[in-house]
């Protein structure tokens, strides 16, 4: 898994909550910038991400994994973000789910299931 959030304190909570739910193979980087180049060297089979970046946006971040990787990474926005039409573009771009801050536990379980649902549905086409 890759997570992309620039917020240090964002990412331990992040990861903490994948930890108690058996996640522990996280990749963690700060930037878009930084998580073009980790999927450079590997590709992994989700990307929890946040909105905002110093150096770009959730929205063009997501464009470029789904343009570049052929839909085969799931994707994961969590955000504070409310404006429905900017959330409506990640759902388009083909976020699976999209989690607002401050999430529960159970959202999070609820979103990994459906990443898990849809890593099954392409391995049967």
């Amino acid at each position: 898994m890759l997570l992309v959030e620039a917020s240090k304190v964002q990412s331990l909570f992040i990861c903490k909550q994948l930890n108690s739910i058996g996640v522990v193979n996280i990749e963690h980087v700060d930037s878009i910038f930084a998580a073009k180049k980790s999927l450079s060297n590997f590709i992994p089979e989700l990307i929890i991400s946040s909105m905002y970046f110093q150096d770009g946006c959730g929205i063009e971040f997501i464009e470029y994994v789904k343009n570049v990787y052929q839909n085969s990474i799931a994707f994961v926005l969590i955000s504070s973000e409310q404006n429905s039409e900017l959330l409506n573009q990640v759902k388009t771009a083909g976020s699976v789910a999209i989690l607002t801050k401050p999430f529960k536990l159970e959202e999070l379980e609820k979103a990994l299931n459906l990443v898990l649902l849809q890593i099954d549905e392409l391995t049967l086409d």
